[in-house]
């Protein structure tokens, strides 16, 4: 299993967010964009790959900010984001 002791990344490609979530969630969010992780391969160094455009096989940076823009993930980050910023600062 992809195990990091990080709570959160944030994947940035050309300066555009393609994931900021949990690691538990990242996996999944990926797949369901249509990148599945191989088998053998260390996740992080897959989503790296992923995102850099450095690499010839890089994925499709405009279809992956799509594709966390409408996730759930993104949803649910804005909706605390907004619900912290009405809690008074101590």
């Amino acid at each position: 299993p992809f195990i990091l002791n990080q709570p959160t990344i944030v994947a940035l490609s050309a300066g555009q967010t393609v994931y900021c979530g949990s690691c538990r969630q990242m996996t999944p969010h990926f797949a369901s964009a249509g990148y599945n992780c191989p088998q053998y391969m260390n996740p992080a160094e897959y989503f790296i790959s992923l995102v850099n455009t450095d690499f010839d096989d890089h994925a499709d940076v405009p279809q992956m900010v799509q594709s966390y823009t409408q996730s759930e993930i993104r949803k649910e980050l804005i909706n605390r984001i907004k619900s912290d910023r009405k809690t008074p600062q101590h």
